[in-house]
């Protein structure tokens, strides 16, 4: 039955395919009749992603990992990996055609995204989620430290790998509480103040002048009766 269901879902897959997106396929070996696991890829972009295996590997101190146009702290252990989407665990989460609250990728993208309204305010608020979560975090570190120093690699691994997934579960909370709050406080245009008042705040006269001197034609307010013809007014 299991096998049959996998085959209905791979045929209707097929069908929906309009080859405006990329697909990911994967069947655990509870699911294949050869206990086999199998990872199916479509990809419409420009590039080409190949299936390969990057092993579990462990990492020095003080070591860092290029990450889009930043580079961030290498963890102590990285488990195997396969492809870019799923490690030895069978976890892979993610879709880039369809939102989920679950993706952490997707709670900040919304956030970064929703921002662009009233960036110059919305900041504000950001920036004061993200050092709360920073503070709190570096506050941690020689306690973190401490605690694992004199553990055995097994519980030292164990203990680092809790905290810091516990760590990444706040961080995702966090974002989209901050979310939530930028779409009712900033709901209709306007700003809520800290007691839930709404009141409207304009754009800054820097930004006016700004946007005028970028297109200075387009804001004139055009002489409809320049040659004095109109006599009468059309109301």
């Amino acid at each position: 039955i299991m096998n049959k269901l996998i085959f209905i879902l791979t045929f209707v897959l097929i069908l929906n395919y309009q080859g405006q997106s990329c697909t990911n396929l994967i069947v655990t070996k509870g699911a294949s009749a050869d206990s086999s696991t199998m990872m199916v890829y479509t990809n419409d972009g420009e590039w080409l992603y190949h299936l390969d295996i990057t092993p579990a590997q462990d990492h020095p101190e003080n070591t860092w990992v290029k990450y889009g146009n930043d580079s961030i702290k290498q963890v102590a252990h990285t488990y195997k990996v396969i492809g870019f989407q799923m490690n030895e665990f069978q976890l892979a989460i993610g879709d880039i055609n369809k939102y989920s609250r679950e993706s952490m990728w997707w709670v900040f993208n919304f956030v970064s995204n929703y921002a662009n309204l009233r960036y110059s305010y919305m900041i504000k608020d950001i920036q004061r989620t993200q050092s709360e979560l920073e503070e709190k975090f570096i506050s941690e570190q020689d306690s973190i430290v401490s605690l694992t120093k004199g553990m055995d690699e097994y519980k030292r691994c164990q203990t680092l790998t809790y905290y810091t997934l516990e760590s990444g579960n706040l961080t995702h909370t966090k974002w989209l509480e901050l979310g939530e709050l930028l779409i009712t406080k900033y709901n209709d245009g306007y700003i809520k103040d800290e007691n839930g008042r709404p009141r409207q705040e304009g754009y800054p006269e820097e930004w006016k002048k700004q946007v005028i001197e970028n297109n200075p034609e387009k804001y004139l307010i055009p002489d409809w009766n320049k040659e004095n013809n109109i006599k009468d007014l059309p109301y």
